[in-house]
């Protein structure tokens, strides 16, 4: 019995409405319990999402499975460092991490969030204090002293 994108693939494949194959798609989706999963199957089929409808659930789906809470393992991301070189978040274990991200819809300056991430690579905060605030040292410096 297949599983998973196989069972997908497989319903998908005997679907000739293209907006019937969103239908299927979007149950699949409400389905998966790792975002991995989800975004493998959304990014591979979403072309068949065709009306408003589906297009918005997709999204309420992908919000909730998005719903990041402290003890969560951070999402292994790319990054180029001040020197060009990529870097991974996983290369990062072991370390404290502060993230600063910058919401790009406001056109004119932008708005921080920070997030702060343990030596495990574990959300301890998604939105932390600002770095004039100075709970935000006095977090780190906690952090730093576990092992």
């Amino acid at each position: 019995m297949k599983k998973g994108i196989e069972m997908l693939e497989a319903e998908l494949a005997l679907i000739k409405n293209d907006t019937l194959k969103g239908d299927a798609l979007l149950s699949y989706l409400k389905m998966q319990k790792e975002y991995p999963n989800y975004k493998i199957a959304q990014d591979k089929y979403k072309q068949y999402l065709l009306t408003e409808s589906q297009v918005k659930q997709n999204r309420h789906i992908r919000n909730e499975m998005a719903q990041l809470q402290p003890g969560d393992p951070g999402l292994n991301f790319k990054f180029a460092d001040h020197k060009g070189n990529e870097v991974q978040f996983s290369d990062l274990k072991g370390k404290v991490v502060l993230v600063n991200v910058w919401a790009t819809y406001y056109k004119i300056t932008g708005i921080p969030r920070f997030m702060i991430f343990d030596k495990k690579g574990e959300i301890v905060t998604i939105n932390s204090p600002r770095p004039s605030n100075p709970q935000l040292k006095e977090l780190l410096e906690e952090l730093l002293k576990e092992d």
